[in-house]
């Protein structure tokens, strides 16, 4: 070790342990030792108790400016022992540092004036006890003789002179001496404080010696409370008085406190120093304090005598069984009660003293019912009993405490008996009024829901006003609230006929035990047409989707047929080259070859189906040709599949370079039918509808003029007071109000034509005409003139009314050639097509004469029927459901494959009677089974009223229908 005290000490601890060292040195050195800590102990505490005193005396000090809460007074006495503490480990510390044996030694030499001699006869001797103990080497010590004789003559002079020495001298009490006057100063300057100002002191002690104890603070005031602790009779009162002796108070008031809550209370004045105050109705246990300007009296309690509280009721509310409901529970709503016929209540309410009874009063129309509340054990604060809701009611709720005394006031509430509606049932597919092809399958979607669950669902059907036959749906448990259901109905398994009907309706009934209600949907009725008519009724609600559908399934065919070829061939590439075709792998490739044929078998099947178009005449030979060239695809595909002599050749390499080529070869195909038959028809698409529009702007405008001739009959006729002219001028302002309305339908689809246009500059001119004609029809003036004239018949002014048509009339006749122009920018775009425009011939004009557009066929005809030039052919059978398969899309006639509401075209392979596989071609948007729908947290009676609103419109809606 490098510290020369350090080795000293430990040398000095190895000659003592050993017995090596001189006695007389060792006895010194410990007595020596043993003054230092008692004088140094003494002194450490007296300024700890010095130190936790003056702790004691500010903490005592800062109560009386403050008043501390009990919490600090009691850690003030922690402080001060953790002061004391301190204060004592502080000087023991540095008493530790001063018995180390050579400063010991250093302090014995120079208190006793040795010079040096003792210390360095103690170093010579601590340092012969450590070289007994170790080698001589270890310390570098000589042995030389001379050298051990003189050190033996230091340790003997250290030894004689050990017996000189003074213990006072060299430690000296001093320290310990001014500690303990310092502490006996502070204890005599508070027994000073104590006798000059007793009370205080007296105060302070109590309040530190017991600091839980509620002793008021040090105060000149003698205050006295009246009445002290008291009790008082639940609601009523109490007089307080205040007496203070002392100096003149200038401000006297109480602290309430209750439930942690402080109020102050003003207190008034009266003679002899008295002060008074009245408390109201108390009602809670109380804790209360006079504080006088700063200073306060002890707190007093006021303990309450009362009668029982209502402090919380709570129920338990139970719904019948076959509900199917969770029970609710809380407190009352604000809504009151509310439960079906038989839902039990389970009602639990809580005093503030132990109760011996309780009771419900129902009271009804005139009818009044009480319920007994008992508690569930004696003396227990709470009662509970229970009740069934029969009917609506108020109540009220009394209680009764143990001591006989009765609740002040009631708690009181409603009942209001929910009534459990009918339930409600609708068939969403078919459509009240469908048509249906005799080999189809029909969706039947049917929707029922009930406001507490559906016993049982059962569908009716019909053949040519028969007696219904009844077919029971599987509805799951528990009862559900909603019932959605999908059935298929095989048309083709009843041999029907064009021109037979089939009438379908639901029933449902709830699931109420006592008294079930029961709904039914309204009738449905198919009428069985025939695949010529069906498709004569798709072409003129579909127009141009129809055509443009034959085409694209081939384009569909195609890529199915493409897709499949490359997940084939990605499998190959992960395969050994020269190992032989896997058996699943020759199972795919077999399936492909048969899945060509039979793709181009349908391809084959739509071209030889005939659509009343010229381009279909011309393009209908681009669909033979893709179908032969695929059908030798499919033939070379089958052969080499079949090639079982020589297996080389059916090793992965071989089958990968057939694959490619015939991959390369669909796709050049499919590219050749795009440009020669698709894309053609594309920018047909794109374009009709802007010419269609033409068309039935055209007819607008006709329409206009022949009502404004008709009106022409009012000439001079102010105002038309005969019941007859009355009947006919309100339904001529209805056909003038549908005109109008077709008017502004026709400007907003052109405007969406528009935007439908692709952003390419042969389209510019179409977008920029099409779009100025619309805006300048708008700002035209003829739709306010329309609606002058509807506001004119409706005041039955015919005359004013057929000058408001007649303007009409005149200014959209002024538009017939800019809505012309706009028609031939639409056939300049067809032109920049040379393979659309070389097969186009009359398409455009078979498409609008099929949908009723023709200004041969409907421009001039009926015009005083509502049938205006097409505009009922077309969207007046949107309301009409329509089923059934096209061959011409590769669909047998009995496949099935259908067209819903929406009369989109379902897309579908050849040559299948799979019910299930039709199913999901005809009902994917409402591909479900029964199923539940979930109610949710949305409370009973809000629930009815949703039911009710939709009920009513869903009445509504199918009498419009009707």
């Amino acid at each position: 070790m490098n510290n020369p005290d350090a080795r000293l000490d430990r040398d000095f601890r190895t000659a003592d342990a050993t017995g090596s060292f001189e006695p007389r040195l060792i006895d010194l050195m410990t007595k020596v030792r043993r003054r230092l800590l008692l004088v140094d102990s003494a002194t450490g505490s007296c300024w700890g108790l010095f130190a936790a005193l003056l702790t004691a005396l500010l903490a005592m000090w800062l109560d009386l400016v403050w008043e501390l809460p009990p919490l600090a007074r009691a850690a003030s006495w922690g402080c001060a022992s953790v002061v004391f503490v301190a204060a004592f480990a502080r000087q023991m510390a540095r008493t530790w540092q001063s018995i180390q044996a050579r400063r010991i030694a250093r302090q014995i030499d120079s208190a006793s004036g040795f010079q040096g001699e003792w210390l360095n006869g103690f170093e010579f001797a601590a340092l012969r006890g450590a070289v007994n103990e170790q080698t001589n080497a270890a310390h570098n010590v000589s042995s030389d003789p001379l050298t051990t004789g003189l050190a033996t003559m230091a340790v003997e002079r250290a030894g004689r002179l050990s017996e000189c020495v003074q213990r006072n001298a060299v430690i000296s009490r001093q320290p310990a001496v001014i500690a303990a006057r310092a502490l006996a100063t502070g204890i005599a300057l508070v027994a000073l404080l104590a006798f000059i100002c007793p009370t205080l002191a007296r105060s302070q002690w109590q309040r530190f010696a017991q600091p839980w104890d509620d002793t008021p603070p040090y105060t000149p005031y003698k205050i006295t409370v009246e009445p002290g602790d008291t009790e008082v009779v639940y609601g009523q009162g109490l007089e307080v008085r205040v007496t203070v002796d002392g100096p003149v108070a200038r401000d006297v008031h109480l602290m309430l406190t209750t439930r942690g809550q402080t109020e102050k209370v003003p207190m008034f004045p009266e003679t002899n120093g008295t002060w008074r105050t009245q408390l109201s109705r108390l009602t809670e246990e109380t804790t209360y304090l006079a504080r006088v300007d700063r200073a306060r009296s002890s707190s007093f309690h006021i303990r309450i005598i009362t009668t029982p509280t209502i402090d919380d009721v709570q129920f338990v509310v139970t719904p019948p069984k076959y509900t199917h409901e969770q029970p609710t529970m809380g407190s009352l709503p604000k809504s009151g009660l509310i439960g079906l016929a038989g839902t039990v209540v389970r009602v639990t309410a809580r005093s503030n003293r132990p109760l011996s009874l309780g009771e419900i009063r129902l009271t009804s129309d005139a009818h009044v019912q009480s319920v007994q509340l008992r508690p569930t054990q004696p003396g227990d604060s709470s009662v509970v009993g229970e009740f069934a809701i029969a009917q609506s009611a108020k109540f009220d709720l009394h209680l009764t405490d143990t001591d006989g005394q009765a609740s002040q006031e009631p708690f009181v509430g409603s009942i209001t008996l929910l009534i459990d509606q009918r339930p409600l049932v609708r068939i969403l597919e078919p459509k009240a009024q469908s048509l249906a092809t005799p080999t189809t399958t029909l969706p039947i979607i049917l929707d029922a829901e009930d406001d507490f669950g559906l016993s049982s669902v059962e569908l009716y059907r019909s053949l040519n006003d028969s007696r219904p036959i009844s077919n029971s749906l599987p509805v799951p448990e528990p009862s559900p609230r909603r019932f959605h259901d999908q059935q298929y109905l095989p048309l083709a398994r009843y041999g029907l006929q064009p021109g037979d009907e089939i009438k379908l309706f639901a029933r449902v009934v709830d699931n109420e035990p006592n008294n079930p209600k029961g709904a039914e949907s309204t009738v449905v009725t198919v009428r069985i047409i025939s695949q010529a008519d069906f498709e004569k009724m798709l072409r003129i609600r579909e127009g141009l989707e129809v055509l443009v559908s034959k085409y694209q399934q081939a384009e569909r065919r195609l890529e199915s047929l493409a897709d499949e070829i490359a997940k084939i061939q990605k499998e190959l590439e992960n395969a050994d080259p020269d190992s032989p075709l896997a058996d699943e792998l020759r199972e795919r490739l077999e399936k492909l070859a048969k899945e060509m044929q039979e793709e181009a078998e349908a391809i084959a099947n739509a071209a030889d189906h005939d659509l009343p178009y010229d381009i279909d005449q011309n393009l209908k030979q681009k669909l033979k040709d893709l179908a032969e060239k695929l059908k030798q695809a499919g033939d070379e595909l089958q052969k080499l599949t079949k090639k079982s002599d020589d297996k080389s050749e059916l090793n992965n390499e071989a089958i990968q370079r057939q694959l490619e080529k015939m991959a390369m070869h669909l796709a050049e195909q499919k590219e050749q039918f795009n440009q020669e038959a698709t894309d053609p028809l594309n920018l047909l698409a794109m374009v009709y509808p802007l010419m269609e529009d033409q068309a039935r702007f055209t007819s607008l405008v006709l329409w206009q003029i022949d009502l404004a001739e008709r009106l022409a009959a009012y000439k001079g006729i102010e105002q038309s007071e005969e019941p007859a002219a009355k009947a006919r001028l309100r339904d001529l302002q209805d056909e003038q109000r549908r005109l109008r309305e077709e008017l502004e339908k026709l400007l907003d689809d052109i405007e969406n034509h528009v935007q439908q246009l692709p952003e390419d500059e042969q389209f510019d001119k179409l977008r920029d005409t099409a779009t100025q004609f619309a805006l300048e029809v708008r700002n035209s003036g003829a739709i306010e003139e329309m609606v002058s004239a509807e506001s004119e018949l409706t005041a039955f002014r015919g005359a004013a009314a057929h000058l408001n048509a007649q303007e009409a009339a005149e200014i959209l006749k002024s538009f017939l050639s800019k809505c012309q122009g706009m028609g031939g920018e639409g056939g300049t775009c067809l032109a920049f097509n040379p393979s659309l425009s070389d097969c186009l011939g009359n398409t455009i004009e078979q498409l609008l004469a099929e949908a009723g557009l023709s200004m041969g066929s409907g421009a001039g005809q009926g015009m005083g029927s509502g049938g205006r030039g097409g505009f009922s052919m077309r969207s007046g059978n949107r309301n009409v459901g329509l089923y059934g398969g096209m061959e011409m899309l590769g669909g047998k006639a009995n496949s099935g494959r259908g067209f819903g509401t929406s009369g989109k075209v379902a897309s579908g392979k050849s040559g299948s009677n799979d019910t299930s596989a039709d199913s999901e071609s005809v009902s994917a948007p409402w591909r479900r089974s029964a199923s539940t729908a979930n109610s949710g947290s949305l409370p009973s009676q809000y629930r009815r009223r949703v039911n009710q609103y939709f009920h009513r419109v869903a009445t509504e809606l199918e009498q419009a229908g009707k």
